[in-house]
């Protein structure tokens, strides 16, 4: 396991705003408006990056990729075939790899729920260090990236909240701009398919 001896938590969360986009986008096409709300979608999919230790009690993770995975019901998704994810295990192994997972809860809001617990108690006993982040496509504003990144602690007892930093000149009126993007790509498609 690449990086496991890292003695802290990532106390910064570095988000590449193409991985922002990965992620909204596999959200938002499961949750758009045009579909209705009883349609939606919860989605998932796992992270990609690396990790640096700062100093003894401070690292960082960078997510470089999210790679969607499935999608589930309107309030629940999970991983139901692991043998998926073996081959991004194998192709992730080292720097960069499996850093964490993500999920979305469409019109629900940021939390994590006992399902999300479970999730991310499977991914830290295989990653110590793995984050789980959520999304809410329908937050999203010019003030909300409608996001939250979390861990649980080192005896999985309770819930870290970790504040994502985005590289580069990203804030939350780009991101708001990129949904109204995202939204004529999924409608153009949805024409098509009609």
């Amino acid at each position: 396991m690449p990086n496991q001896q890292l003695t802290a938590p990532p106390a910064k969360v570095e988000i590449r705003p193409k991985t922002y986009w990965k992620m909204l986008y596999h959200a938002r096409y499961y949750a758009n408006p045009f579909i209705p709300i009883t349609a939606y979608k919860e989605v998932i999919g796992v992270l990609i990056g690396s990790f640096k230790e700062v100093t003894i009690n401070d690292a960082e993770i960078s997510i470089i990729d999210a790679i969607a995975i499935t999608h589930g019901s309107r309030s629940h998704v999970e991983v139901q075939n692991y043998k998926k994810l073996a081959p991004l295990a194998r192709r992730y192994r080292k720097d960069p790899f499996i850093c964490g997972w993500y999920h979305s809860h469409p019109s629900h809001g940021i939390f994590m729920s006992a399902t999300d617990k479970r999730t991310q108690t499977a991914f830290q006993m295989l990653y110590p260090k793995a984050i789980g982040i959520v999304i809410d496509p329908t937050k999203i504003s010019a003030t909300n990236y409608a996001i939250g990144i979390f861990r649980l602690t080192n005896d999985f007892s309770k819930w870290m909240y970790l504040e994502p930093v985005f590289s580069f000149d990203f804030n939350t009126r780009i991101a708001s701009e990129s949904l109204e993007v995202i939204d004529d790509l999924i409608k153009r498609k949805t024409l098509e398919i009609e």
